[in-house]
């Protein structure tokens, strides 16, 4: 039996458009993407405007990303600062077994928040620097 020769069906402009969102939304070079939607028929002109309005969709994601660990570790950060600072200034419970290790606790939390508040900061300032996929960040 012969092989049927069809030329392939082309690819629907919205499906080539779903297909560059993804493509930056996963941390693909916007090179890459751009000659992904010139392979398919969209112009030079079109395509960098597509890629111009994903990237900035990109941008505006990681830097909602960036608002939500900011507005974890500050409060982590300064709740821990306060307590500690609290804990140590009062001289009844500064020799207290149990100062020591919630004391500890609230360290751990402070590191945690200023991790998060740092990096909700980095997100928030430069979200163009961090070519990972956004889900592998939000994690």
């Amino acid at each position: 039996m012969e092989a049927m020769n069809t030329p392939a069906e082309p690819i629907k402009p919205d499906v080539i458009l779903t297909n560059a969102r993804a493509k930056i939304t996963w941390g693909d070079s916007a090179a890459s993407v751009r000659d992904y939607l010139i392979d398919h028929g969209v112009s030079a002109a079109e395509a960098d405007a597509m890629i111009k309005q994903l990237v900035r969709e990109r941008n505006a994601a990681i830097r909602a990303i960036g608002i939500r660990r900011v507005l974890i570790g500050a409060p982590l950060l300064f709740i821990s600062i306060l307590l500690t600072w609290y804990l140590i200034s009062d001289e009844q419970t500064l020799y207290h077994r149990t100062t020591y290790r919630i004391s500890g606790f609230l360290i751990l939390m402070g590191l945690f928040g200023l991790w998060k508040l740092i990096g909700g900061l980095m997100f928030l300032l430069r979200p163009q620097a961090d070519d990972e996929s956004i889900a592998d960040i939000e994690e």
